[in-house]
């Protein structure tokens, strides 16, 4: 009855044809938080669908995943011979995830050609934020995801920054792959006061908006300067992170086009 039952909820939101909408088992989800919360085993990249085709959104900077020569965009035809046609995310991630020194091979399609690719697993822990100062008034801020502490991590990095005389700051999205809403929206925060960062619309109804709350630690219109990394492997929260910040405040994104999502 439990596995009908299941069946029943998963084949409800597959009817949907939404790629960015499915259905968790309670272990899926437990092992989907593990990984925005940056602690899992497994190759170290964001996984997600391109169509109907499984794809590497983006690889996790020093994973196994990154040093195999993965990259976003890359299409996933077979893991460990297993075709992914009509595979959902869900089944994907849990085929490529398993116990750290063992190996996954993945058959994938990378700027056109064909690969295959042998991946030893590795236990993977991600700080999600990274910061350093470039120079005087110069500093750089790398978001790698949105996990739950996020958003308090990347305010205690620009508070550190702004007390070293920091007024310019780089901030990194590249190969993002996205997590939490509500942490990007957070850390809007750090430039921006009062601002929509994303709004909903259900039939032409404004069902929900996200602004930002906080007073923001490096006030743009305060004389504070920045400007976005963005590449392909930008996707989901970071989309609407940087996204936000170039529609409410003029800030400069660059690199390459993001994701998509």
């Amino acid at each position: 009855d439990a596995k009908v039952s299941e069946g029943v909820k998963r084949g409800l939101i597959s009817a949907t044809n939404d790629p960015y909408t499915t259905y968790f088992t309670k272990a899926q989800y437990e092992d989907f938080e593990k990984g925005l919360n940056g602690s899992f085993s497994g190759i170290g990249a964001e996984i997600g669908k391109n169509g109907d085709q499984i794809v590497i959104i983006a690889p996790i900077d020093g994973s196994p995943a990154a040093k195999s020569g993965l990259k976003a965009s890359d299409a996933i035809l077979q893991i460990d011979g297993a075709s992914t046609e009509g595979m959902s995310v869900e089944e994907a991630v849990t085929k490529i995830r398993g116990d750290a020194g063992t190996k996954v091979k993945l058959s994938v399609v990378s700027s056109g050609e064909r690969k295959e690719i042998e991946v030893t697993r590795e236990d993977i822990k991600v700080a999600s934020v990274k910061s350093e100062q470039l120079s005087a008034d110069v500093g750089y801020i790398k978001i790698s995801q949105f996990g739950l502490d996020t958003a308090s991590l990347a305010s205690k990095a620009a508070s550190e920054l702004k007390a070293k005389g920091v007024s310019k700051i780089i901030l990194d999205l590249r190969n993002n792959g996205g997590g939490y809403v509500d942490q990007a929206v957070s850390v809007a925060g750090i430039w921006m006061y009062q601002k929509t960062v994303l709004s909903e619309r259900f039939r032409g109804a404004e069902i929900d908006v996200k602004r930002t709350a906080s007073n923001p630690l490096l006030n743009l219109s305060s004389g504070n300067k920045l400007v976005v990394l963005v590449n392909e492997g930008s996707a989901s929260a970071s989309e609407i992170l940087a996204a936000s910040l170039r529609d409410n405040a003029g800030v400069k994104l660059v690199g390459e086009k993001t994701f998509g999502k």
